[in-house]
């Protein structure tokens, strides 16, 4: 999947903290997932911003996946492999 990732005045690639997330199942069919984040102290002290969603079973596993992919390079590289 090429991303076309939103990026600041400089060309910066727009990196908001993670404050919170939430996931659940709703109507037994769907993954429903909130997340909160903040790009400014200002925004941390208010709780964030909330971005939710839907999807399938399929899609929840795909992230899944990826973001296990990704925390493990992490690691690796901390290691030094």
């Amino acid at each position: 999947m090429d991303l076309n990732w939103e990026k600041d005045e400089a060309g910066n690639i727009r990196l908001p903290r993670l404050v919170g997330y939430q996931s659940g199942v709703a109507n037994g069919d769907m993954l429903i997932c909130q997340l909160r984040v903040a790009a400014s102290l200002e925004e941390f002290r208010a709780g964030g911003t909330a971005l939710q969603w839907a999807m399938s079973a399929d899609q929840g596993r795909q992230i899944a996946q990826q973001l296990i992919e990704a925390a493990d390079q992490i690691d690796q590289a901390a290691k030094g492999v």
